[in-house]
């Protein structure tokens, strides 16, 4: 006979209540496990939503674009060039704001360089 086969005949001893008191633990560890799943669950949908809202944001252009190396329009695949702002802004969310660069003003506004160079002139 196993040795612990006579403790639930122990005088005092009332199975019910001892029954009761251990599905009552494990009930608890149930719910616990339970409600810490459906956190869990919460926070990864969170999560998940999250990354596809961040990924939607990003458009990211890969591999190689033919270029001109003249005025840097770009070839579209199809037959066609476009305007490398053209291009960017179709298969990006990038904006462009256009400006002109020192080099460029020197060379195509000549009569304005001299103000680069003299900002109080």
């Amino acid at each position: 006979m196993h040795p612990e086969a006579g403790l639930f005949e122990a005088p005092g001893f009332h199975a019910p209540y001892v029954l009761g008191a251990i599905l009552g633990e494990m009930g608890m560890g149930i719910a616990f496990l339970l409600v810490n799943s459906q956190r869990l669950e919460e926070e990864l949908a969170d999560s998940e939503a999250e990354l596809t809202a961040r990924l939607a944001e990003i458009k990211v252009l890969r591999g190689m674009l033919p270029i001109c190396a003249s005025c840097k329009s770009i070839h579209d695949g199809h037959g066609h060039w476009e305007k490398i702002e053209s291009y960017v802004q179709r298969h990006t969310e990038a904006e462009f704001s256009h400006s002109i660069c020192p080099d460029c003003v020197r060379r195509l506004y000549p009569e304005y360089a001299h103000a680069m160079n003299h900002p109080d002139a």
